[in-house]
Protein backbone atom coordinates (compact mmCIF):
# COMPACT_ATOMS: atom_id res chain seq x y z
CA UNK A 1 0.00 0.00 0.00
CA UNK A 2 2.57 2.32 0.93
CA UNK A 3 4.60 1.70 -2.51
CA UNK A 4 1.56 2.41 -4.48
CA UNK A 5 0.48 5.84 -2.44
CA UNK A 6 4.42 6.83 -2.74
CA UNK A 7 4.34 6.19 -6.85
CA UNK A 8 0.80 7.81 -7.26
CA UNK A 9 2.12 11.28 -5.02
CA UNK A 10 5.54 11.08 -7.04
CA UNK A 11 3.92 10.46 -10.31
CA UNK A 12 1.65 14.02 -9.76
CA UNK A 13 4.62 16.23 -8.72
CA UNK A 14 6.92 14.73 -11.25
CA UNK A 15 3.78 15.90 -13.47
CA UNK A 16 3.32 19.35 -11.57
CA UNK A 17 7.49 19.84 -12.02
CA UNK A 18 7.63 18.50 -15.98
CA UNK A 19 4.44 20.47 -16.59
CA UNK A 20 5.79 24.16 -14.94
CA UNK A 21 3.08 24.17 -12.37
CA UNK A 22 5.85 24.64 -9.57
CA UNK A 23 7.26 27.75 -11.59
CA UNK A 24 3.87 29.23 -12.12
CA UNK A 25 3.52 28.24 -15.73
CA UNK A 26 0.12 26.23 -15.05
CA UNK A 27 0.16 24.60 -18.51
CA UNK A 28 0.46 20.71 -18.98
CA UNK A 29 2.85 20.80 -22.08
CA UNK A 30 6.18 18.75 -22.03
CA UNK A 31 8.90 21.64 -19.91
CA UNK A 32 12.21 21.50 -21.94
CA UNK A 33 13.13 19.01 -18.97
CA UNK A 34 15.20 16.20 -20.66
CA UNK A 35 13.95 13.03 -19.89
CA UNK A 36 16.51 11.63 -17.73
CA UNK A 37 16.00 14.68 -15.48
CA UNK A 38 12.64 13.84 -15.45
CA UNK A 39 13.27 10.52 -14.28
CA UNK A 40 15.57 11.02 -11.50
CA UNK A 41 13.03 13.62 -10.16
CA UNK A 42 10.80 10.65 -9.81
CA UNK A 43 13.14 8.78 -8.12
CA UNK A 44 14.26 11.32 -5.48
CA UNK A 45 10.03 12.05 -5.12
CA UNK A 46 9.93 8.59 -4.93
CA UNK A 47 12.61 7.26 -2.64
CA UNK A 48 11.89 10.47 0.12
CA UNK A 49 8.13 9.58 0.12
CA UNK A 50 8.24 6.07 0.64
CA UNK A 51 11.16 6.38 3.35
CA UNK A 52 8.85 9.38 5.15
CA UNK A 53 5.51 6.93 4.97
CA UNK A 54 7.50 4.19 6.34
CA UNK A 55 8.82 6.28 9.60
CA UNK A 56 5.22 7.26 9.81
CA UNK A 57 3.92 3.90 10.16
CA UNK A 58 6.88 2.22 12.45
CA UNK A 59 7.88 4.99 14.65
CA UNK A 60 5.30 7.90 14.57
CA UNK A 61 2.08 6.16 14.04
CA UNK A 62 2.33 3.02 17.28
CA UNK A 63 4.01 5.76 19.33
CA UNK A 64 1.96 8.36 19.42
CA UNK A 65 -1.39 8.50 17.05
CA UNK A 66 -2.30 4.39 17.85
CA UNK A 67 -5.53 4.66 19.82
CA UNK A 68 -4.07 1.64 21.13
CA UNK A 69 -0.91 3.02 22.19
CA UNK A 70 -2.49 3.10 25.86
CA UNK A 71 -3.64 -0.65 26.48
CA UNK A 72 -1.34 -2.41 29.25
CA UNK A 73 0.55 -5.29 27.77
CA UNK A 74 0.98 -9.19 29.00
CA UNK A 75 2.91 -9.03 32.72
CA UNK A 76 6.20 -11.15 31.73
CA UNK A 77 8.20 -12.75 34.45
CA UNK A 78 11.54 -13.93 34.97
CA UNK A 79 10.24 -17.15 35.55
CA UNK A 80 7.70 -17.34 32.52
CA UNK A 81 10.72 -16.58 30.33
CA UNK A 82 12.94 -20.06 30.58
CA UNK A 83 13.96 -22.54 33.40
Amino acid sequence: MDFQIATLLSLAETILLAGGALEGRFTLRPAELPLWDILSYFVIFFSVQYGALKFYRFVIYPHFVSPLRYLPGPKVSLSSLGP
